[in-house]
């Protein structure tokens, strides 16, 4: 790879100073060019780059896609990305690849893509464009998913699956402004999907690609069918001996998030071979195998696989870092164990990091297992140890530092919907006899954390909200909740709150919207709530909160 930038770079005339530093940079592989070559080298700047790389059309695909690599990284490397993005010259070069993009092969325009990936996400979205070269980004990368849905099968097995997790990125990327997004990801992922499902037939994937599939799909799961899903797992199953034990559990966890629920299938055969070494897995891979089978529940000789696994945890809990300590405690969220000692381990290692350095997501994850330990009724001896520990709790309990759920699945469409039940229901409420002194709320804000489209508020009985769920595919049964911990946990404190929760999947809608079609949608939605309070449903959570709703105290 360096040598091929060298030689681009050295045709281009670039001057010595670059040329030399990618030199160094090639050579340094062995000890005798280490002590041969300068210990430092200066990189050339993102400006020396495009001072003198500003013909891309003279240059060959290769070498076009080599050139545009390293502009990227050394504005990355420099921290001048934003500096880049609001050069014209950037914009420029990327309409010139853009012109000549539909002569690049299969794999020439995957490596385009695996370039743009290291853009800010901001620049792919060209109706919000911050900077000149936004849309340039947005053009480029929708030329290039635009040719990849002809020439996908030109990829290699691993490239191919790879290519997933970039669809799963950019699959919504459109430039054209007439166009629905949902529409052109959907073209997208169908002609993917056909094209990995024949590779699939083929036996042509080996484990790590069948990991880079599966891990592709289960960013969007709707887009994944039955059938496309049954064939990975046969493919997988007859491998599964060659499979590392990462490469298991991420298995396990994917097909997870998929909704696989199988007594006798492949997470079976993966709990199986991943039982005798479990008091040999390391902290990341006993956090993300303990969560995957608090989702994946009910299973086989799950609770005694799980139980091995928190006792392994035990063991080790001084080696896990805050991520995989914040994951582990989600788990045992989702299983609605509470081990003393574990939680209090796990919570004295997420101290260690400033809770400054965790991400938003990070911070809102750790705010879901403070819930549960504040509400959880099997909680209450944890939650006394942790208290007990001043230091373990303050940096816990930290509700004002939360960002909480920001409408994270919200669209022009399902704020239409949600309006259009509301609507409904405020119709019924004077003609249902079941609804007697119900009140709607809308874009309800519960503890300050989760956010409800639709709640209907019942005085003295269990109240009843409506949230989205876009992740779902609709072809796995109804009563099948969310397959991501997200959703499940989030569903478990509203049934401690004493609200009952209906998930309505989006997938499941028609991609156009014909005449009349929403509006049949909302009467689904309110026929669904109306059945949900005649049912009396909630009732059975009255021993966990006998008092009717309220937004729950902080404590």
């Amino acid at each position: 790879m360096w040598c091929r930038v060298r030689q681009v770079l050295r045709e281009a005339q670039l001057p010595w100073r670059g040329v030399a530093w990618l030199q160094h940079k090639a050579s340094s592989s062995t000890v005798r060019s280490k002590l041969a070559m300068p210990a430092c080298v200066d990189r050339p700047s993102w400006r020396e780059i495009m001072n003198v790389v500003q013909s891309f059309q003279l240059m060959s695909s290769v070498r076009c896609i080599a050139c545009l690599n390293e502009l990227i990284g050394a504005a990355s490397e420099d921290e001048q990305m934003d500096e880049m993005l609001q050069d014209a010259r950037f914009a420029a070069l990327l309409d010139n690849i853009s012109n000549r993009a539909y002569g690049f092969s299969g794999r020439e325009t995957y490596l385009m893509l695996v370039s743009l990936a290291r853009l800010p996400e901001h620049t792919w979205n060209a109706a919000n464009a911050a900077f000149p070269t936004e849309r340039a980004v947005t053009r480029l990368l929708d030329r290039c998913l635009e040719q990849l849905e002809e020439e996908a099968d030109s990829l290699t097995a691993t490239q191919l699956c790879h290519f997933g997790l970039l669809l799963a990125r950019f699959g919504s990327v459109s430039a054209d402004s007439g166009s629905s997004k949902e529409e052109s990801a959907a073209l997208r992922w169908t002609a993917y999907t056909t094209v990995l499902a024949a590779r699939a037939m083929g036996n042509s994937m080996r484990g790590k690609d069948i990991c880079l599939a599966l891990k592709g799909l289960s960013k969007v799961p709707a887009y994944c069918d039955n059938e496309l899903l049954a064939s990975i797992e046969n493919l997988a199953i007859a491998r599964l001996e060659y499979f590392s034990p990462q490469q298991l559990v991420n298995v396990f966890y994917f097909t997870t998030i998929l909704g696989v629920r199988d007594e006798k299938g492949l997470q079976t055969a993966v709990a199986q071979r991943l039982t005798p070494i479990a008091n040999l897995l390391v902290p990341g891979q006993l956090s993300l195998f303990l969560l995957s089978l608090a989702l994946a529940r009910p299973l086989a000789n799950s609770a005694s696989l799980a139980q091995a696994l928190i006792h392994r945890c035990l063991e080790i809990a001084h080696t896990f870092d805050v991520q995989d300590a914040i994951c582990t405690l989600r788990s045992l969220c989702l299983l609605a164990v509470f081990p003393v000692d574990l939680v209090r381990s796990l919570l004295h290692q997420a101290v260690k990091t400033p809770r400054t350095s965790l991400s938003d997501r990070e911070n809102n994850h750790l705010h879901q297992v403070v819930i549960s330990l504040l509400y959880e009724p099997d909680a209450r001896e944890a939650l006394s140890a942790v208290r007990s520990v001043p230091d373990i709790w303050e940096f816990a309990y930290r509700p004002d530092q939360v960002v909480g759920e920001i409408a994270r699945i919200r669209s022009p469409r399902t704020d239409d919907v949600a309006t259009r039940t509301e609507s409904k229901m405020n119709a019924l409420l004077s003609e249902t006899s079941c609804l007697a002194g119900a009140s709607m709320m809308r874009d309800s804000r519960i503890a300050d954390f989760y956010q409800l489209p639709v709640l209907v508020h019942l005085p003295g009985r269990c109240s009843v909200a409506l949230d989205f769920d876009p992740d779902t595919p609709p072809w796995l049964p109804e009563v099948v909740l969310p397959t991501g911990p997200w959703a499940q946990l989030k569903q478990r404190h509203l049934e401690l709150w004493n609200i009952s929760l209906i998930w309505e999947r989006t997938r499941a809608w028609p991609a156009s919207i014909a005449r009349g079609g929403d509006d049949a949608i909302a009467d689904s939605c309110a026929k669904r709530i109306i059945q949900l309070v005649n049912d009396g449903h909630g009732q059975s959570h009255r021993d966990l909160r006998e008092s009717t709703f309220q937004a729950p105290e902080k404590k």
